[in-house]
This record gives structure tokens, C-alpha cells and sequence, in this order.
């Protein structure tokens, strides 16, 4: 059994009146239509077993809601019923304004359709298509899009980020917003809960998931919000409240005294040790003052509690007091713990040690004798 298939191209081209009337106040009498037919292949078989008695109409473009980009509106889509059909309606609204038109067809089960608008004006529009079988059952689809009207972004998800925080830290929040229109999205952060914007970001693609920083300079809980605008200036409503608990930063305590060497000599390196705490268990960063003119500079980060080791060459004769002090990881400071004394006595160097052998042996000339019974 050969199963027909039918393709509907209707197209309405909706022509302005030569004395500038707007699109709604008149359409030009003549409505072109362009219908157009085609067989479906013999080897083709579909399955209706499912179907009910009702024509099954299913329009597969464009997307429910969407917004077009152009002034053109193409609507695609298909018809079954095992019964087969011969009749179909379809109507276009917009702003008050109705067509209505229809197709008288040989009879087919299978049928794909396109309905074409041309000149489309800013506002919504509908196309509502209705296959009749054989017996008048009816199967109807509709679809809705808008075209050239600004619709504002939809409302921001809720801020995600940090629940708990300390003050003068900054914290980053993430939200996103999608615009009906596909416009551009700046984000305005209201920090304090007022209603009112405290900052507005750049713009981001619609649809994109944004980052923003922000911190609290003083202890308390913090409720925010967050709420979208798009690149024609229209507002979303806020996001969900988020919220903040925002402590006070405590510095680590006072380092303990330094670990290591009181003595020693210059052109050796020594090792140095201390360690600190953190109340609010921050890593902790230490610093070693050498008392020569150089330090270790930070190193770390540790954790809290943990030692921190650290070596160090002292290149002049001399005495010293090493000291350390802790930072944590949003660079609150401790003091300086107490300082461990340091003593580095002279070294000789070679020469020197032969001026003084030579002294010696002047002085003592016997010396020279027992050393060379010892050597020999």
C-alpha cells in the first residue's frame, strides 16, 4: 500500500498599504499561497498502531516561547492518522489581528507542512495548525514566539559562594540569568539586603555563569541578593536571599623562641625551628630575622601548629639575635617571638694560619725540633 506524504508550504506575505499604513491596519488583498506535493517512497512503511482516532499534529519548529531574530516566521511540522486526511486549517494571531486559511488535499495518513510570515512587526505571534481525517476528527498544534518586543532577564539563581567568613576578606559569589531576547547581562549585587544596587559588573552572554568578589569590613550576619539587567536597560527581579556569617580575623599567636645553634662559626650553615598557632586555624606563613640585615623572607604556608624549619649561613664574625614572626594565609601578623642570642667567633684563614705557626715557631725555636722528630 503506498502511503502519501504531502508537504504544505504556505507562505503569507503581508504587504503595506502604499499610503504607510502599519502592519494591522490593512493587508493587501492578494495572499499568495505556495502548495507543494510529494510521494513517499513505497518502501516506507509507518507504524499507526499506537495512534487513537484523532489526527496527531506536531509542530517541530520553531521552539515554543522563543524569540526570532528576524522578521521572518517559517513553522514546520507533520500530521498522521491511519485513517488518512484531506483537510487541514491553520490561523495566524498577532495584537488583535487574525488570519485564518486552509488546504483541501488528496488523501494521505502522513503529511509534513511548512507555514511561512513574512514582514513580521515587534509583538507576539501564533500559528494554531488542525488536521481533519476522513471521519472529521480533529488533531490540533499551536506554537507562540515573539519578535522585535524587549523582554527583561529572568531572575538570578541564588548567589553561591562561602556561608562563613572573616572581615576584610574578599569572598567570591556565582550566579547566572538567561534573557528571553539573547541580550547581554550586567549583574547588580545589592550586599547589605536594602534593595539597592551597591555595584553593576560588565556585561556577560546571556546564559553565562558569573563570578564577583566583595568583602565585609565589619563582624555580623549578611543577607544579599542579586538581580539582572539586560542591554536595553530592563531589570529581572532579585535572586533568592543569600546568606553570610562574617567573624573578626585573629593574627596567629607569638611564635615560639627560635630552636637551633648558639654558637658557631662563619661560612656554616645552621638550622633554625619555631612554630605558631592559629585560633581561627588559618595556614600560617613564618618570616626568620637573621640580625645581619637579611631575613628569610615568608615561608610556608603551614598549618597551624605545625614547625617550620629553616637554615641560615652567617658570613662576618659577630653576635646575633635570631627571631620569628607568623602570618596567616589573609596576612594578619604576629608580633616577634623572643629572640635566641647568636655567637659567631672569628675563623682563620690559611695564611693567617701560617703568619701565626711561623710566630710561634720564632718564639719557640724548640718547637721546630719536636715537630720534625713527630714528622720523621
Amino acid at each position: 500500500m503506498y502511503i502519501v506524504k504531502k508537504t504544505l508550504v504556505v507562505c503569507i506575505f503581508f504587504l503595506l498599504m502604499a499610503n504607510g499604513l502599519s502592519f494591522g491596519e490593512g493587508l493587501d488583498n492578494e495572499t499568495f499561497l505556495d502548495i507543494k506535493t510529494e510521494i513517499i517512497p513505497n518502501d516506507i512503511a509507518l507504524d499507526y498502531s499506537s495512534l487513537d482516532d484523532n489526527p496527531i499534529v506536531v509542530i517541530t519548529h520553531p521552539e515554543n516561547g522563543s524569540n526570532l531574530p528576524t522578521y521572518y516566521l517559517e513553522v514546520l511540522g507533520y500530521s498522521m492518522d491511519p485513517d488518512g486526511m484531506t483537510y487541514m486549517e491553520w490561523t495566524y494571531q498577532w495584537d488583535g489581528y487574525i488570519h485564518q486559511d486552509n488546504e483541501t488535499f488528496n488523501l494521505a495518513q502522513y503529511v509534513n507542512f511548512r507555514i511561512q510570515v513574512f514582514n513580521l512587526q515587534p509583538g507576539t505571534h501564533t500559528v494554531t495548525v488542525t488536521f481533519y481525517d476522513i471521519y472529521n476528527n480533529t488533531g490540533s498544534d499551536s506554537v507562540t514566539v515573539h519578535y522585535g518586543e524587549n523582554n527583561a532577564p529572568q531572575p538570578p539563581t541564588k548567589p553561591s559562594g562561602p556561608e562563613d567568613g572573616e572581615i576584610n576578606i574578599d569572598y567570591t559569589f556565582a550566579t547566572s540569568s538567561s534573557d528571553p531576547n539573547g541580550d547581554d547581562i550586567s549583574y547588580g549585587w545589592d550586599w547589605n539586603n536594602d534593595s539597592s544596587i551597591d555595584e553593576w559588573t560588565v556585561f556577560y552572554n546571556s546564559g553565562e555563569l558569573v563570578q564577583t568578589s566583595h568583602s565585609w569590613s565589619i563582624p555580623g550576619t549578611y543577607t544579599f541578593k542579586v538581580k539582572a539587567k539586560d542591554t536595553n536597560g530592563d531589570q529581572s527581579s532579585f535572586s533568592p536571599i543569600a546568606t553570610i556569617i562574617i567573624t573578626a580575623n585573629n593574627p596567629p599567636n607569638k611564635p615560639n623562641k627560635p630552636i637551633g645553634s648558639a654558637y658557631g662559626r662563619v661560612g656554616v650553615s645552621y638550622s633554625y625551628e619555631s612554630l605558631a598557632i592559629d585560633d581561627d586555624g588559618d595556614k600560617i606563613y613564618y618570616m626568620f630575622n637573621w640580625d645581619d640585615g637579611t631575613d628569610s623572607g615568608w615561608i610556608g604556608p603551614y598549618n597551624s601548629g605545625d614547625t617550620c624549619q629553616v637554615s641560615h649561613i652567617w658570613s662576618v664574625r659577630g653576635s646575633y639575635s635570631v627571631k620569628v614572626k607568623a602570618k596567616d594565609e589573609h596576612n594578619a601578623e604576629s608580633v616577634w617571638s623572643d629572640s635566641l642570642p647568636i655567637i659567631m667567633p672569628k675563623i682563620y684563614s690559611h695564611n693567617q694560619i701560617m703568619q701565626l705557626l711561623l710566630q710561634i715557631f720564632q718564639r719557640f725555636p724548640f718547637m721546630v725540633k719536636i715537630l720534625n722528630q713527630i714528622l720523621i
